[in-house]
């Protein structure tokens, strides 16, 4: 599983007909924010990184982390994007959040390859559970299903008034295969 982000990087790079590259926006306890853009990283080298930080999901170490996708020719362009946070008050479980892909790459398959790069990168992580919520009108919901994510429940937003689900990912029953 070492290998799984330059896996990922290779298949996204075939997909969209361009060399990419991540960008790592680190955010602390504080709010703090420090940004590193790797051009060939590893799990291993995130590890690495999240050490120097404190740790992911150690009360004192970091709150979150966003990656992002970029042309390596254009680091201010972003492909994709998602966020990684520990769930407040449980350090077993992981929440998904702010999944972005720009439109001139959608319909490519981009938002299904970045789903399982995330719920690997959990499992790397050594989380449990990964959650996150969707617009049920989204094609992301879509993206979850066909990916083995189970909708525990649906809901109306009372502040929004959009109808959400709240997926989970439990990662035992990851298979990297």
């Amino acid at each position: 599983m070492n290998d799984i982000i330059e896996e990922y990087l290779s298949k996204l790079s075939e997909l969209v007909g361009n060399a990419v590259g991540i960008v790592m926006i680190f955010t602390d306890p504080e709010g703090n924010n420090d940004t590193k853009y790797v051009d060939i990283p590893t799990i291993d080298k995130l590890k690495s990184t999240l050490d120097y930080y404190g740790g992911f999901k150690d009360a004192g170490g970091l709150n979150s982390i966003r990656i992002e996708i970029v042309p390596a020719d254009n680091k201010h362009e972003s492909i994709t994007s998602f966020m990684l946070t520990t769930m407040p008050g449980c350090c077993g479980a992981c929440v998904s959040s702010n999944v972005v892909v720009n439109p001139n790459y959608r319909e490519k398959g981009v938002n299904n390859l970045t789903n399982r790069l995330r719920v690997r990168l959990a499992k790397a992580l050594d989380y449990g559970l990964l959650v996150c919520t969707t617009q049920m009108s989204n094609y992301s919901t879509n993206t979850l299903k066909s990916n083995n994510w189970k909708t525990v429940e649906e809901f109306t937003n009372p502040k929004t008034s959009n109808r959400l689900g709240l997926h989970i990912y439990n990662l035992k029953d990851f298979n990297d295969n």
